[in-house]
Formats: structure tokens, C-alpha cells, sequence
């Protein structure tokens, strides 16, 4: 029995060991990341760029937002984000060049000091919070042996003393003195492509990305040359471009279910994606840590913001998808330069067509009419901001016969035309008020329902989202926000006495709080974002315009109790949302997160300065702003007391109009107070306002006692 037993232990001792063998002489999987600044899509190709194309081939894409503090991120902005988190910045900005660095120098133990002082100082003041050097710690804590290569990937890797335990200047240097096998986790600068001046390097360029292709180059032969198991291969553009924002380079290689850390739900190649954007192919810079973090297996880190990225949906060919993300950069490129043009079209159109009825109506007297193309030219601007939405919707970047911004413009021109036609010609235009309730309510329903489908209207649109912002990703926006908002408050006012007349008193009352509710629930909910500033704003819109129209005076204790209503639903939706999974909360339950890490006073003040640096980057000018608004809600609201008789004469005779804009005012008066965009809002709700004020008055003919609720006249359809 003991021989047996022996025989046993020694056939079983004999099978072990060779699997001990092989798992001891089994080099880990290495993680290397490679990051360029400024890399964009459109810089790779086969032909131009063939190292860099063949890195990545195989692999999963996707663009980046590298959006930090301001319109441009430098590098050091990017390395140092990538090592935090969070939104930080890497060094002092100057003027020749743009982008610095701090001081990068190596020691006699293969390592290297950062100047971490000049960083923690530069982002003390900061709402963000980072805490610089965390990534570095928690390498060092999980005994993963990290090399840094280059300036840049130093930044990435210190810790919170500012020390780099691995460390070569250069990545010839680095090659010709180490293997990629000695190391668990490669970062490697491999240096900018650049223009505007951003940084020292004086070469073009396509001299520069030249550069950086042969150092691809270099490195994909000790990639190949590494007896590891294939690596994982990450490259990333950590910063801007030029001082004009882009999309940079995000990739993942290679895409292969059974080597890549990544969870994977399809086979081959695809796009990338993580839960702070909810968007295929797109990542933030924030959401770069995070993903690190999973490829090398350590905890995540409570203090980063963003969220792993992971692959989604299959890409197809590669150099198809890399035109695509190409090709989004520069729709993303005309989508925002194209806001101010928009606004200065609007504008200019909403005051030529004031001056020409006023014009006409003073040659009219005593009927002070005009012509009935006056009012629908009014009637078709209600509806403008909507077909903005509409238009970018449309596959116009894909029209390659005409330039994009022709292609923007005449997509939004057509979507306008066919909106503001079945405005104008609907059933509802024999109502003086008709035409304008079917522009609010089908402004106000369009947004909430694009935003139910994930916002596919919203993104990359003049007055919506834009990656090149970086500020929100999904859901509804606050731009949009005050769009819905004013326009379901306007058009269920206006409705309310046509419901009181056919249904009984109470029908206006109970639908504006039924929509009111469903609005405010919505804007909470993290579907829609969960929009912070909205969900506050609600309550005291929906509630006065209810009381209006129920003929209830409201006093100052009762506005008190609206907005104690709408911070108590603020409170309620952000604990349910707080409740949720880290990665699954949103807006919300993440304020209600970094509120219990004690940030709550850096972040309202972030909120506060954005807020009044909103208009052209000045808080005099934001003054300004906020003072004309004001100036115009005082005067639409009550336009007796500002000898405004002609509109007062309108609300005699249309009383819930006046409860639509006085609920609008107000609503959108709480929404500029406790939202980051601040009085940008009211400039976008005036968008509604004011050409819906511009109708009412130009349909109302000043003789004669005329119900602007009930059918009009022949003359005035």
C-alpha cells in the first residue's frame, strides 16, 4: 500500500511540474501605451503613415475628446490627466510657445524627478480636485514594474512624491539599453504633431508626424522582436492639435477576444465605448485612467471621473473607419464654428422682420395691420431652433460634392422650410395663437422625445452637444433644456383656455401639471442626463403656470415653496441615482458622489465662474448680458408698467399668453442661477419668445376687440 502510494505521489509530482515549468518561464502580458499629441485620424494612412497604420490595423478605434481646462489641451495637460483622472493641468500656459512643461530630470538610479510642486500649485484652485501622482502610488502598491519613455510618460506615471521609478529620456535610448520584456507596463511619448505655435518644436507638420511614424516604426520591431506573448498596444493623442480643438487618435490592438484585457462582446475589430459618454466611437480623455487601470488589473481609483473603455459594435474595414472618425473631427469642426453665425442669422432675421411690421403697421393706421406674410415670417422663427436639430440630424457631413458647412447650412434651410410650412398651414393656423402653440409643443416634445432615443438630434448640432466641449455627453444639454422648457410652458399656455372652453375649468390646471410632472421626472432621470440646474427649474415653472392659469395669486412665500419643491426633487433624484452602480450613475448621483468626498465647494464655484465668464470669456460682459435679459423679461412680463400698450393690449385679451411667458421668464430666470451656462440660457429662450411675442402682436389688429384664442378672421389667415 505505501509502495502504491508512493508510485501515486511521484506520477502526480511528475505531472505537476512541467505546468509549474511553463507558468514560471511565462512572461506576463505587457501593456504599452503610446501617446502623441495632437495624433488625429486623418494624419493615418498606409501610405502616409505606415508604422502608425499598422499598429493599430487589427485593432478597436474610437476618437477622443481631450478636452481639459480651456480651449486647448497641451501635453503636458494630457499626460498628466491620464495619470490623474481628472481634468488637469500639467504645466504654466505662456505665449512662444503656448504649451510647457514641467522639469523632467533623471537620476543616477535609472529613474527620474518631477517639479510635482508646480503642478499641485497649478491645479490647487482647480474645481476638479485632482490628486496628482495616484497612478503612480497604486503601480507601485500592486508591484507592477512600470517604464516611462519620454517627457510626457513620466507625467503619467509619478507618483505623489514626483518620482519616477523607471525612466529613459528618449525611446532610442530606451531600445538600446532595455527589452519591452523586462516590463509590465510600457508609456511612451513618442513626441507631438503640432502647428499654431503650441509647442518648441519648430518643424511642420508633416515633418513632425514623420518623425513620430519612424519612432513607430522602431517600436513596432521590438514589439515584434519581444518574446512576450503579443502585446497589448494602446495609442492615444493626449492633446490638441493646433489651437483650433479636434478629435485625436484613440485605438486599442489587437482586438482579439482571448488576449485582450478588455471585456469583449463581439469578435474582431470595433468601435470603442464607455459609460461617461455613452457614445460608439467616442472616449474622453478622463475616461483613458480608468481604462489603464482594467488593462494592468488594479483597483479602480474613486477620485477619476471617467469610465473604462471597452469594445462595441465591430468597426468594419479599417481604413473605412478611420475616414469616418476623420470625417467626424471635421463635422465636429463646422458643427461648433458654426454657432455663432447661426445666432447672428437668427437675430439679424428676428429684427428685420420687427422693423418691417412696425413699418407696415404705422403706414396702416388706423387698422394697423400687416400683410399676412409679416406674421409667418414671425410664426416660421418660432420654429428655426428646432429645425437647427433637425438639419444636423441629417447626414449632411457625408455630402462630399459641397463643402461642410454649405451642406450643414443647406440641410438646416430645407428641415426649416418643411417645419415652418406645416406650422404656417396646419389646422390649428385659423387660431390668432395656433400656429405658435404648435411651435412650442412641437418644439418641446421633439427634444424630450430625441432625447428618450439617446439624443440623436442633440449630438454634433449648432445649439446642442459637441465632443469638441467635452461637457456633456448624452441626455439633454441645458440649450436644448431651455428649448423644451419654454416651449411646452408657452404652448400648453396658450391651449389653456381652448381646453377650459371645450372640457371645463379644470382640464388646463390638471394638463399642465400631468406635463409638468412628466417633465420634471424626466429631466431627473438619468436618461436624460439627469440635468441638475432643470430639475430645480422645473418645479417653479410647471407650478406657476398653473397657478396662472387657475387665476391663484402667487406671493413670494408661495415662489419660496416652488423652489424648495424643486431642490427637494433635485434631492430625491440624485440619492436614487446616487444608488445606482458607480459606473452606471449619472450627472446626479456623480454630484452626490463628489459632494461626499467634500468637493461640493469647488464645484458650485466651478459652476459660479463658468457661469459668469459664459459671454466672450468676460464677467463684464456676462454682467451686461444678465442685465438686458433681465431688462427684456421685466418688460414682456409687465409691459404696462413700461408703457408697452400694444403687447399689454394683447394680454387683455389672451391672459394665459402672458402666463406663458411670465412662467417662462421666471422658470428660466432659476434654470441661468443654477446652471453653468448661465445667461446663455435666456438668450436661447428669447430664440422662442420673441418672434412668438412678434406674431401675437402683428396678428392682434389694434381696432377692434378680437379673442386671440378663438378662430381669426379670413384677413388674417
Amino acid at each position: 500500500m505505501r509502495l502504491f502510494s508512493a508510485v501515486c505521489v511521484t506520477l502526480a509530482a511528475l505531472m505537476i511540474a512541467p505546468v509549474a515549468t511553463a507558468d514560471e518561464d511565462a512572461s506576463p502580458r505587457p501593456t504599452v501605451v503610446v501617446g502623441v499629441g495632437g495624433l488625429l485620424w486623418s494624419d493615418i494612412s498606409e501610405s502616409n503613415t505606415p508604422n502608425l497604420h499598422a499598429l493599430i490595423a487589427d485593432g478597436d478605434f474610437g476618437s477622443l475628446s481631450v478636452r481639459t481646462e480651456g480651449e486647448i489641451t497641451c501635453p503636458a495637460d494630457g499626460w498628466t490627466t491620464m495619470s490623474t483622472g481628472r481634468r488637469t493641468l500639467g504645466a504654466e500656459r505662456g505665449s512662444d510657445p503656448v504649451c510647457n512643461f514641467p522639469s523632467v530630470k533623471p537620476t543616477t538610479e535609472g529613474g527620474a524627478r518631477v517639479d510635482i510642486d508646480e503642478i499641485q500649485s497649478l491645479n490647487k484652485e482647480s474645481g476638479w480636485k485632482a490628486v496628482i501622482g495616484e497612478l503612480g502610488n497604486d503601480l507601485h502598491a500592486e508591484n507592477i514594474d512600470a517604464m516611462a519613455v519620454g517627457e510626457g510618460a513620466a507625467l503619467a506615471l509619478l507618483d505623489s512624491a514626483g518620482t519616477v521609478k523607471n525612466y529613459s529620456p528618449t525611446l532610442d535610448d530606451f531600445l538600446d539599453n532595455n527589452s519591452l520584456r523586462t516590463y509590465d507596463v510600457a508609456v511612451i511619448d513618442l513626441g507631438n504633431v503640432t502647428k499654431d505655435n503650441l509647442t518648441t518644436d519648430t518643424a511642420s507638420r508633416s515633418e513632425q508626424l514623420a518623425t513620430v511614424d519612424q519612432r513607430a516604426g522602431e517600436l513596432r520591431t521590438a514589439l515584434q522582436d519581444s518574446e512576450n506573448t503579443e502585446p497589448e498596444v494602446f495609442l492615444i493623442g493626449v492633446s490638441s492639435a493646433a489651437s483650433q480643438a479636434h478629435l485625436t487618435v484613440m485605438a486599442h490592438s489587437p482586438a482579439d477576444a482571448t488576449a485582450s484585457t478588455m471585456e469583449r462582446s463581439v469578435d474582431g475589430p470595433a468601435w470603442l465605448r464607455a459609460q461617461s459618454t455613452r457614445r460608439t466611437g467616442l472616449i474622453h480623455i478622463t475616461d483613458i485612467n480608468p481604462t489603464l487601470r482594467a488593462a494592468v488589473d488594479i483597483p479602480e481609483s474613486v477620485n477619476a471621473v471617467g469610465a473604462p473603455a471597452y469594445p462595441y459594435k465591430e468597426r468594419g474595414d479599417t481604413d473605412a473607419a478611420i475616414e469616418k472618425l476623420s470625417i467626424d473631427d471635421s463635422a465636429a469642426n463646422v458643427i461648433r464654428s458654426s454657432l455663432a453665425p447661426i445666432m447672428i442669422v437668427l437675430v439679424a432675421l428676428l429684427l428685420i422682420t420687427a422693423a418691417t411690421a412696425w413699418r407696415l403697421r404705422s403706414k396702416n393706421k388706423p387698422e394697423g395691420t400687416a400683410p399676412a406674410w409679416v406674421w409667418r415670417s414671425f410664426a416660421a422663427l418660432t420654429i428655426a431652433p428646432l429645425a437647427t436639430f433637425v438639419g444636423s440630424v441629417m447626414p449632411w457631413e457625408r455630402i462630399t460634392v459641397i463643402p461642410l458647412p454649405v451642406s450643414l447650412a443647406l440641410t438646416t434651410l430645407v428641415s426649416w422650410a418643411l417645419l415652418s410650412t406645416l406650422i404656417i398651414c396646419g389646422p390649428w393656423r385659423r387660431h390668432l395663437l395656433g400656429p405658435l402653440a404648435a411651435s412650442g409643443l412641437l418644439t418641446g416634445f421633439a427634444i424630450v422625445v430625441d432625447t428618450l432615443i439617446g439624443s440623436p438630434m442633440q449630438w454634433m448640432s449648432p445649439l446642442g452637444d459637441t465632443p469638441l466641449v467635452g461637457g456633456r455627453f448624452y441626455g439633454i444639454s441645458n440649450p436644448p433644456y431651455a428649448l423644451a422648457f419654454v416651449g411646452l410652458l408657452m404652448g400648453l399656455a396658450i391651449i389653456a383656455d381652448p381646453l377650459r372652453r371645450r372640457f371645463g375649468s379644470r382640464a388646463p390646471v390638471t394638463a399642465v401639471i400631468i406635463f409638468g410632472a412628466a417633465f420634471t421626472i424626466f429631466v431627473a432621470s438619468p436618461t436624460a442626463g439627469s440635468n441638475v440646474g432643470g430639475t430645480i427649474a422645473a418645479v417653479p415653472g410647471f407650478t406657476i403656470l398653473a397657478m396662472l392659469v387657475s387665476r391663484v395669486r402667487i406671493t413670494w412665500s408661495r415662489f419660496g415653496f416652488m423652489i424648495v419643491g424643486g431642490l427637494l426633487m433635485f434631492m430625491i433624484s440624485a440619492l436614487i441615482d446616487y444608488a445606482q452602480p458607480a459606473d452606471e450613475r449619472a450627472h446626479l448621483g456623480r454630484f452626490i458622489a463628489r459632494t461626499t468626498q467634500g468637493e461640493l465647494p469647488s464645484m458650485i464655484w466651478r459652476k459660479i465662474e463658468a457661469s459668469f465668464t459664459i459671454v466672450a470669456g468676460s464677467v463684464l460682459v456676462t454682467i451686461i448680458a444678465i442685465a438686458v435679459t433681465t431688462a427684456i423679461g421685466a418688460i414682456v412680463v409687465f409691459p404696462r408698467w413700461w408703457r408697452f400698450t400694444s403687447l399689454a393690449t394683447v394680454y387683455e385679451h389672451a391672459p394665459t399668453l402672458q402666463a406663458g411667458v411670465a412662467s417662462s421668464v421666471i422658470g428660466v430666470g432659476v434654470a441661468v442661477l443654477t446652471n453653468d451656462s448661465g445667461v446663455a440660457l435666456a438668450f436661447i429662450a428669447l430664440l422662442l419668445i420673441a418672434p412668438m411675442l412678434g406674431t401675437a402682436l402683428v396678428r392682434y389688429p389694434t381696432s377692434g376687440q378680437v379673442d386671440l384664442t378663438r378662430p381669426s378672421p379670413p384677413a388674417q389667415r
